[in-house]
């Protein structure tokens, strides 16, 4: 709107009368109606591509999990076979070898897993196989794995030593 002086607004004024005043204020209503409209559509579009860009990072937070899974498979499964020949080099004799051993407690839920289980007829040994250890809480993390192994032996552990410490019976973790 270009500038007036205020004797051009005066005379401008005089020209106003209520039904001018009135169709300016509905014709400003409509236009802030149809504002509204055209943000609330904004606001839907920008929702349903949030919407969307959420989804998309939910599937990559999966596949990326997912790989991350699959690496630690892979990395069990190329450590696994050898893990007997430097043991053997100890003196241990643990000649079986269980995968993914499953620890359940009474109510039969599952508490936790053994990555691998080496074995013979009297002693075991769990074995966590991590593929990077960055803080001690993957350490941590076995402590209290081997304290579930104590409190709800698998079958495969029952009867026997556990190698190293004797954690799994005594209570001397």
């Amino acid at each position: 709107m270009a500038e007036m002086t205020a004797q051009e607004a005066a005379e401008w004024g005089k020209t106003l009368d209520f039904p001018a005043v009135w169709a300016a204020l509905m014709k400003s209503q409509t236009q802030i109606d149809q504002l509204g409209e055209r943000i609330d559509r904004v606001n839907t579009q920008a929702k349903e591509r949030i919407d969307k860009l959420g989804e998309k990072v939910d599937r990559v937070t999966a596949n990326v999990g997912g790989l991350n899974l699959s690496m630690g498979d892979l990395i069990e499964t190329l450590f696994a076979p050898h893990l007997g020949e430097k043991f053997d080099a100890y003196n241990y004799n643990l000649k079986r070898m269980y995968r993914r051993v499953p620890i359940y407690d009474d109510n039969s839920r599952m508490r936790t897993d053994i990555d691998i289980l080496l074995s013979n007829t009297t002693l075991c040994m769990a074995v966590e196989v991590k593929r990077w250890l960055e803080t001690t809480t993957h350490v941590d993390e076995h402590i209290k794995r081997m304290l579930l192994i104590r409190q709800y032996p698998p079958a495969e552990v029952k009867g026997k030593k556990a190698a190293g410490r004797d954690s799994w019976r005594s209570g001397n973790a």
